[in-house]
C-alpha cells in the first residue's frame, strides 16, 4: 500500500515537472474553425466553417461569461475544485492505488497490451 502510494505521489510530481504551454503561446498560435465574411462596409455577413475538424470559436473575456456557466464547467470537471484548492492530492494517489490494484487482477492494462501488438 505505502509502495503505491509513495508511486502516486512520484507520478504526479513527475508529470507536473514538464513545463505546459503558457497562455499567451496557446492564444498566439489558435485559429478560428469559422472565417467571417465582412461587407464592404465592415459589417459580417456569413460566418462558414473552414475546419470541419474541430469547432474552435472566439476568446471570450472570463468576465463575459455567466457565473452559471463558469460553476457548471467546473463542477464537471472535478466537483471538490473548492475544497482542495485547485489540486487534489488525494484524488491522485486514489487514482494510482486503484490502476495499481487494478493491474494486479486484470494483469497489464489496455495501454501495455496495445504497446506489445
Amino acid at each position: 500500500m505505502k509502495r503505491a502510494a509513495c508511486f502516486g505521489i512520484a507520478l504526479v510530481l513527475s508529470s507536473a515537472a514538464h513545463a505546459a504551454a503558457s497562455f499567451d503561446d496557446v492564444r498566439a498560435k489558435w485559429r478560428s474553425s469559422d472565417w467571417v465574411l465582412l461587407a464592404r462596409d465592415g459589417t459580417p455577413l456569413q460566418r462558414p466553417r473552414v475546419d470541419t475538424h474541430a469547432r474552435r470559436g472566439d476568446w471570450v473575456a472570463l468576465a463575459d461569461v455567466s457565473p452559471a456557466l463558469r460553476e457548471v464547467i467546473v463542477a464537471s470537471e472535478d466537483k471538490c475544485f473548492y475544497e482542495h484548492a485547485g489540486v487534489d492530492w488525494r484524488g491522485g494517489v486514489g487514482q494510482s492505488v486503484e490502476h495499481a490494484h487494478a493491474r494486479r487482477i486484470d494483469g497489464d492494462d489496455a495501454t501495455d497490451q496495445s504497446h506489445r501488438r
